[in-house]
């Protein structure tokens, strides 16, 4: 809920982003936070172009690494078709850069800028034609700037938004609430366009940095492979010392560090693999590998760190007691059941699939 300040009409701010077709709305709405934020909220205007270079920032990492759909009728996945040659591995920052002078947000914001403030002059746009929207709505924006008191106004040359001060002051105040708002409305968007994609929220809220793999995950592999050298690389059958651990399902997919779906590798074989879907030839090789852990890990921890440790793998295979973790049949048929319809989904949205190691 946002909260209501004064004669802001929060309200209409609200609708801006009701009954919407496609992402442009909640991506210029979190870039103009994007924007007040960086300039500690004391810039009263910003230029358009620096507000799509955000947009399409935000949107690149989703479209890129996730691969994440806008929408058919979305022209943001179009354009960042056009920009698929900038590497994947980029920072925020080094994709702004890249984007900063690129002829690519005049189509974006053709029409988003003005669309936005509709709901702030409903009543007097009832009938008007599409057409003459944008003309309209500029003229109100300005007309009435201390009446209405819409977001911001436009400059003389539409190159540039002149923000409310009030609303100015309302985004500084509450700037977390009214994110978590533009985050949450965009978040049931994209619901909408993947319903079936995993960890949806995961990735629309991290955009800057792969979180990294939790330590305790790495200082479980390391008892269970000091313990138990024999255990081998199922990509290379390389020694694992030293190993790095990878996601069976790269993790721009899952987008999480269950342990379920970490197995360790050789170092150089995990860089290899990267962002790619292995071949279906590993299936086997995964599970067995897991089974032989979890056997190992029964045989080195206490019974309770044992539960909590198998519990992770219970709740996400979906598997009833611990001793159907040590039975292969029953482990391999519960992660056939979990992976085989991700990984479908995994193909769809593109994912390289069929990686094997070649030395």
């Amino acid at each position: 809920m946002l909260p209501t300040v004064g004669d802001l009409n929060v309200q209409a701010l609200k609708r801006s982003t009701a009954k919407v077709t496609n992402s442009y709305k909640f991506l210029f709405i979190l870039a103009i936070l994007d924007y007040l934020n960086d300039t500690g909220f004391q810039s009263s205007q910003a230029s358009l172009q620096d507000i799509s270079e955000r947009m399409l920032t935000s949107a690149w990492y989703r479209h890129s690494v996730f691969k994440l759909s806008f929408g058919k009728q979305d022209m943001i996945s179009k354009t960042l078709g056009e920009l698929s040659i900038l590497p994947r591995s980029l920072k925020r920052k080094d994709v702004l850069q890249e984007l900063s002078g690129m002829n690519k947000t005049q189509e974006i914001m053709r029409y988003v800028p003005y669309r936005f403030l509709r709901s702030f002059f409903e009543q007097e746009l009832v009938g008007l034609s599409d057409g003459l929207v944008n003309e309209a709505v500029a003229k109100l924006a300005d007309q009435r700037f201390d009446t209405t008191k819409p977001v911001y106004r436009f400059s003389a040359d539409r190159k540039y938004v002149e923000f409310h001060p009030d609303w100015l002051k309302y985004f500084k105040v509450n700037y977390g609430v009214v994110e978590g708002w533009a985050y949450w409305e965009w978040l049931q968007y994209m619901q909408s366009k993947n319903p079936h994609v995993p960890a949806i929220s995961n990735k629309l809220q991290s955009p800057n940095e792969r979180t990294s793999i939790p330590v305790q995950h790495v200082a479980h592999w390391r008892t269970i492979l000091k313990a138990y050298p024999q255990l081998r690389c199922i990509y290379s059958n390389q020694t694992l010392q030293p190993f790095a651990l990878d996601h069976f399902l790269p993790w721009s997919f899952v987008a999480h560090h269950q342990v379920w779906i970490l197995i360790p590798t050789v170092t150089s074989v995990n860089s290899k693999k990267s962002n790619s879907l292995p071949s279906l030839t590993y299936m086997e090789p995964f599970v067995r590998f897991q089974q032989e852990g979890l056997k190992c890990a029964r045989a080195l921890l206490g019974r309770k760190a044992w539960s909590n440790h198998a519990e992770c793998f219970m709740y996400d295979l979906r598997l009833d007691d611990e001793r159907s973790l040590l039975d292969y049949e029953k482990l391999g048929a519960a992660y056939q059941a979990t992976l085989r319809p991700l990984r479908a989904i995994a193909e769809r949205q593109r994912f390289a699939s069929g990686w094997a190691y070649s030395g």
